[in-house]
């Protein structure tokens, strides 16, 4: 999963440097992280928790994906965007000379933004998160390698339940990291 993040990190990076045929190459990566990372996770979830409770934790994990499109996309990308429509606006503004020409942007008028640098400040946050869902990953692997197989059977568990219980948490939080990715969707609309 980690190097589905690193992906998926490169391609965020490409897009908010602003760099030519951004929307493609974000479009390729994300793409392929995305779709990469929704058929690892039912086979790590059952693999580091085991099938007794897998239909809880996957139901638990699909829950992530909505979690995250509603913060990273609903709240941060929205908000990013509409500050950079109102910094466009009051420059349209400001540089038009006449004002019966240009008035301005009325209350009744939606704002709209031009160019890389909507999405820039967000393609770099999320850039940054998946960074953090990267060290997340090697969490999970290092926690994860401490116990050892013996046929499929953990013959060594995680003494602590708070163990688990980080572990869990751990998982969780890279899937929610995972889904803001959804961000893609808000470019094209």
């Amino acid at each position: 999963m980690a190097v589905v993040q690193v992906i998926m990190a490169v391609g965020l990076l490409y897009y908010a440097m602003g760099w030519p045929g951004a929307i493609y190459v974000v479009s390729v990566l994300i793409g392929l992280g995305y779709g990469a990372h929704w058929a690892i996770v039912p086979a790590a979830a059952s693999e580091l928790f085991g099938l007794k409770s897998f239909g809880a934790l996957y139901n638990f994990l699909t829950l992530a994906s909505p979690a995250g499109s509603l913060i990273f996309s609903g709240v941060i990308a929205s908000g990013i965007y509409d500050y950079e429509a109102k910094q466009q606006a009051s420059l349209k503004q400001r540089t038009s000379g006449f004002e019966s020409l240009l008035p301005g942007v009325r209350e009744e008028e939606s704002l709209s933004c031009d160019g890389t640098i909507c999405y820039s400040l967000t393609c770099g946050i999320l850039s940054a998160l998946c960074i953090v869902a990267v060290v997340l990953s090697m969490v999970v692997v290092y926690r994860t390698k401490r116990r050892k197989f013996i046929n499929g059977v953990c013959s060594i568990p995680i003494p602590e339940k708070r163990g688990v219980a980080l572990l869990k948490m751990a998982f969780f939080v890279e899937v929610m990291l995972v889904s803001r990715s959804r961000v893609v969707e808000f470019l094209y609309f």
